[in-house]
């Protein structure tokens, strides 16, 4: 593992990847100290670490970001979406060790980067004594709340990617040996669980809007609540172990419990402000514009990945049909029953709400016009954009247009929000219950997810397709990625429930739209391209690097080669 995993001794204060990132705001989270000074300088004088305690936070943008790939969204990675920049393209053809200058983002360096992270938090939890003149014991007992927080976060990433990882709960000196060997992979949960009931226990529900962004009690909480439903997932869990299931369900019934959360009536405007009642936490920025050209920040994401030409856009990321037939029909039936009423001449209609809400599809009003995803439609494309006849719709508020001096708006990353929380206890209720038993808590696992459903005006999950565990699973299965679309929850939960042969590997389907006359248009579906996953891809491989410099501690992932 060696030096590179910890960094350097030297405190470097100055990211790389927030200069890239710059979307976010300048707030608490993002400042810097003015030069760099040594360790010993920083917890000598409170400003100091103040702001070497805050930046620590900069270490999430690496994956609290919709656009982290830099050529690509991470839905890409799944069924969801495909992109035209070709980015995402080894690991979908299965050649995840032949990198180009993209992926590395998602398997090198987000190894070296969590461990950078992780060592800074480590110094803070060690020396914070040093620190002359907090303001309060409640900051410090805050600051010391943050770290544990992050920590855990830090280490999430890591556990959910590779399995069993080195821990690290100290800093280390270039005098020891540090090729540690990867930890039991229940060690590594119970780590993380340890340090998110630390943060629980220090952390304040809520804070003031000047703190907005600060690890609260309900983030350790839900970061709690989403390791546990990872570690009980078939991946990880190849026993079906109930316990864990009961566990997992447990946990996210604490983040219910504190009563502080509500789903936010508007889904489709809750990524448009700062905060809300939803949000557990995230990453605020400030308004962005979709301007001409990418030096606005955020507002190069969406012309680089979801505007379409016919809106002055790059669309780089298309949605699949398969996506699109993940939806519903709107009495809740999936749309290979024939009690759905689904009508392949007439696709998008008649179905589940959040469709409209989640996709742009053909002939519909947006920004003053009505859409042209057919062939020759402005909104299709050339041959290299707009892949698929959809677009995103998701992160595109209703009344933004590329113009020099447009409108602004808010587009926040929220890494947790309450409908997550919801849907992480139906499944963990399922399986360890069954759909309709409650045991003893406020909701069943029907209950929980019928209350997401309800949000949109969706009909409930119908019992005879949910009569249960198996059958719920299905549905419950589908309801995240239909509601948590794009979030970067996708890829990750075929992963745990160790379905990437079923969904990663085939035929990734576009539509093709042909005008007939005005409103009346032909759709047929198209293979867009074949993709390969095997078994052992639901792990990552660990990075070459580090494998080659750790003289064989470090243990690769079954059937990766080194």
């Amino acid at each position: 593992m060696k030096l590179t995993i910890y960094n350097s001794i030297k405190v470097i204060f100055v990211m790389t990847i927030c200069l890239i990132f710059s979307g976010c705001n300048k707030n608490f989270l993002d400042l810097a100290p003015d030069q760099d000074l040594s360790e010993d300088d920083v917890f000598k004088e409170y400003a100091n670490f103040r702001k070497y305690s805050d930046y620590n936070y900069s270490y999430s943008e690496f994956f609290a970001f919709h656009g982290r790939l830099w050529n690509a969204l991470p839905a890409t990675m799944s069924d969801e979406a495909v992109n035209a920049s070709g980015s995402t393209k080894p690991m979908n053809q299965g050649s995840w060790i032949n990198t180009n200058v993209d992926w590395p983002n998602e398997t090198d360096r987000i190894w070296t980067r969590m461990y950078a992270g992780i060592r800074r938090v480590n110094m803070v939890l060690e020396r914070i004594d040093e620190v002359p003149n907090f303001p309060s014991q409640i900051i410090k007992d805050r600051t010391i709340g943050e770290s544990y927080f992050l920590r855990a976060m830090f280490y999430f990433e890591l556990i959910k990617r590779y399995g069993g990882v080195p821990l690290v709960d100290r800093t280390l000196s270039g005098e020891e040996n540090l090729d540690l060997p990867r930890a039991d992979y229940d060690a590594c949960i119970d780590f993380v669980v340890a340090d998110c009931d630390r943060a629980a226990n220090l952390l304040l529900p809520t804070y003031p809007d000047a703190d907005l962004g600060r690890a609260t009690k309900g983030a350790a909480l839900a970061l709690k609540s989403r390791m546990l439903l990872y570690a009980a997932s078939p991946l990880n869990n190849p026993g079906n172990d109930i316990a864990k299931w009961q566990s997992a369900a447990a946990a996210a019934n604490e983040v219910i419990k504190l009563n502080l959360y509500d789903l936010y009536p508007d889904v489709h405007t809750l990524f448009f402000q700062p905060t809300c009642e939803e949000v557990i936490w995230n990453r605020p920025r400030g308004k962005v514009n979709f301007d001409q050209g990418l030096g606005n920040g955020q507002g190069g994401l969406w012309v680089r990945f979801i505007a379409t030409e016919g809106y002055l856009g790059w669309n780089g990321t298309s949605v699949t049909t398969n996506f699109v037939d993940m939806h519903e029909g709107a009495n809740g039936y999936p749309i290979s029953d024939a009690r759905s009423n689904y009508d392949e001449n007439n696709p998008y209609e008649d179905r589940d709400p959040r469709l409209k809400i989640n996709v742009l599809t053909n002939n519909v009003d947006w920004l003053g016009r009505k859409t042209e995803f057919y062939t020759g439609g402005r909104d299709r494309g050339s041959a290299n954009v707009n892949l698929t006849g959809q677009s995103i719709r998701k992160f595109w508020p209703d009344n933004l247009v590329r113009v020099a001096g447009g409108n602004t708006t808010y587009l926040n990353y929220i890494v947790f929000r309450y409908a997550e929380v919801l849907l992480n206890y139906a499944e963990a209720m399922n399986e360890a219950y069954g759909p309709d038993n409650n045991n003893g808590y406020s909701l069943t696992a029907r209950e929980a997810a019928n209350l997401v459903r309800g949000r949109v005006s969706q009909a409930p999950i119908p019992m005879d397709i949910s009569s249960n565990t198996a059958s719920m699973r299905t549905r419950l299965q589908n309801e995240r990625a239909i509601e948590l679309c794009f979030e970067d929850h996708r890829f990750y939960d075929i992963l745990r429930w160790k379905k990437g042969t079923e969904f990663l590997n085939g035929p990734i389907y576009g539509t093709r739209i042909t005008k007939v006359s005005d409103n009346n248009f032909t759709y047929e579906r198209f293979t867009y391209e074949t993709r390969v996953f095997e078994s052992h891809m639901h792990r990552y491989p660990l990075p070459l690097s580090e494998i080659y410099k750790s003289k064989g501690v470090l243990e690769q992932n079954p059937d990766w080669i080194d």
